[in-house]
């Protein structure tokens, strides 16, 4: 076992997962711990608390919007021939006007 930011890792084979499925659960519920399944030694499957399972899933989520938010702002910013720079400039203006906006004061 390993520990990995404050979790303990344990590493099991697909064997040992099939012999004790019920221990693993009652161990990954009271102990909140990582636990991976090897298959000929090789990492195939990662158990872990449902809440981090969850945190993971909204992150890709974030993530994906982000990436899709990313690429329909470049596809504005060159169907209106703005250059890096500009965008940039603008950008930065923008950060500002919202910051003063929220806090009621300049940056």
């Amino acid at each position: 076992m390993i520990q990995l930011s404050g979790r303990v890792q344990r590493t099991i084979t697909v064997a040992e997962m099939q012999r004790n499925f019920g221990g693993l659960v009652r161990r990954l519920r009271t102990r909140q711990e990582h636990t991976v399944v090897q298959s000929g030694g090789v990492p195939v499957a990662v158990i872990l608390p449902i809440a981090e399972y969850e945190q993971l899933m909204a992150y890709v989520r974030r993530k994906a919007a982000f990436h899709s938010f990313a690429r329909y702002l470049g596809r504005e910013v060159e169907q209106r021939h703005i250059s890096e720079e500009e965008f940039a400039a603008e950008l930065e203006s923008t950060k500002h006007e919202v910051f003063e906006e929220q806090y009621g004061h300049p940056a």
